[in-house]
């Protein structure tokens, strides 16, 4: 779901018009060297191309913007949130903070908002938080 998210023809041109607007604030340089990706993979994804799952995150991570954000003008993404459970999101978000490091030890790989999504759609199908632990080998 998450990777069929950043292929939506709305989060396309969310992403480009948040990237334009924080380049025009700054610079194409500086969102690069922010970012830690070239100034040629800026002005691709400038130009319209879709970033992958891992770049997106990477691109979130490192500015001072929530992924919410990133998305929320998107309405696919505004359709999410609209039917997303609070108290399940408060739930892996507390889950997320608490764990973040052990879990980013075990998966180096996943990013804060991969492990937060994660978390939530496995909330979502009914897992516990033993299960949850489990699941990222966390030793509680």
């Amino acid at each position: 779901m998450k990777q069929d998210l950043i292929h939506q023809p709305e989060f396309k041109t969310t992403f480009q018009q948040k990237l334009k607007k924080l380049c025009a604030q700054s610079s194409v340089s500086h969102i690069a060297r922010q970012t830690g990706l070239g100034e040629s993979t800026i002005r691709k994804y400038l130009k319209g191309s879709d970033p992958t799952l891992s770049k997106f995150e990477q691109i979130v991570s490192r500015t001072d913007h929530s992924i919410m954000w990133w998305l929320k003008s998107s309405q696919t993404v505004q359709q999410l949130w609209d039917d997303m459970d609070e108290g399940l999101w408060e739930k892996s978000e507390g889950f997320t903070l608490l764990y973040f490091d052990d879990i980013k030890l075990a998966h180096p790989e996943y990013g804060v908002g991969r492990i937060l999504f994660t978390v939530y759609q496995l909330l979502v199908s009914g897992c516990q938080v033993d299960d949850l632990l489990g699941m990222f080998n966390v030793k509680q």
